[in-house]
């Protein structure tokens, strides 16, 4: 029987404003219709980063356009220095832009303030469920804080690295992270108007806290075997679905301790796709739902 149940403003308007011969309209699930740029205006005081290599430390700072695939190596680590503006214009082989736009295996870290966030935009629309614009994999250290990522495929890819993704804001990406990585700390992070918010397999310990998760297709989709998650004090309101689970989904998900808009209208249940729609999944476990919104700075 089914159940009953600051910074991306100004992110946002900045995106919002430049000025662009073309655009096209927004699917309903990407946020509605609305005016997209299909290209965004590259500031002619931008510098270009030419190097495709990162051995020692590395900083980027101010306006940075990146043309190319960046692989940080093991013994690289590349920080990105809070208020900098990096331009992803992606060289294309015929019709596709690189899979990965910075490949990170040695150390990476993204690190904005309220005041002062890091900005990280496609210059073409480009989101595709095929381009990773960070590729974590196996490396030393993941920091992503107070960073905006527009208009890209998947925002952030994360395999077996020790990761922190805080105060971050997703928009307009095919989704904003995905992962296999046991202990991934995901919090206070907004994802509005992505396909996909977060979609993660086969990790274990996972805490998803206090982030909003508004207009995108689906919110979260655990694929397969996540155990021992922490889903809480979220917001919840997506267009498709809030929480989806995999056909190998085996373990419940608790997610209680959420706001969700659907909860309001006794349709909740419709916005979660999980053991009660197919049989051998595991279920969402929302109650206690929490009865109002998320004051949040952001």
């Amino acid at each position: 029987m089914k159940r009953l149940a600051g910074f991306a403003a100004l992110v946002v308007a900045m995106l919002m404003g430049c000025t662009v011969s073309n655009a096209k309209l927004a699917a309903p699930a990407m946020g509605g219709v609305q005016r997209v740029p299909l290209v965004v205006p590259i500031p002619k005081t931008a510098v270009v980063w030419d190097k495709e290599l990162i051995y020692g430390e590395v900083e980027w700072s101010g306006q940075l356009v990146v043309k190319k695939p960046v692989v940080v190596t093991k013994t690289g680590k590349l920080t990105i220095e809070a208020g900098a503006r990096i331009y992803f214009d992606m060289e294309t082989k015929g019709k596709a832009a690189p899979h990965t736009w910075v490949l990170v295996l040695g150390e990476v870290v993204v690190e904005g303030s309220a005041q002062k966030p890091v900005e990280l935009v496609s210059v073409k629309l480009a989101n595709s469920g095929d381009t990773d614009i960070f590729s974590v994999q196996t490396a030393k250290k993941a920091l992503f804080s107070y960073a905006s990522f527009q208009r890209g495929g998947w925002a952030v890819h994360v395999h077996d690295t020790d990761t922190l993704v805080s105060n971050c804001f997703f928009s307009r990406n095919y989704g904003g992270l995905r992962f296999k990585n046991d202990g991934m700390r995901i919090e206070g992070n907004r994802f509005q108007f992505n396909k996909i918010g977060i979609r993660a397999l086969q990790s274990k310990g996972v805490k998803i806290t206090g982030n909003s998760f508004l207009e995108n297709e689906t919110g979260i989709f655990f694929r397969e075997g996540m155990t021992g998650a922490v889903i809480r004090s979220n917001d919840f309101a997506n267009a498709e679905y809030d929480f989806k689970l995999g056909e190998n989904q085996r373990e419940d998900v608790q997610a209680q301790g959420n706001w969700w808009r659907a909860a309001a209208g006794d349709s909740l249940a419709g916005k979660i796709y999980d053991g009660e729609d197919s049989e051998g999944v595991g279920r969402v476990l929302t109650d206690p739902v929490l009865p109002a919104k998320i004051n949040r700075k952001r």
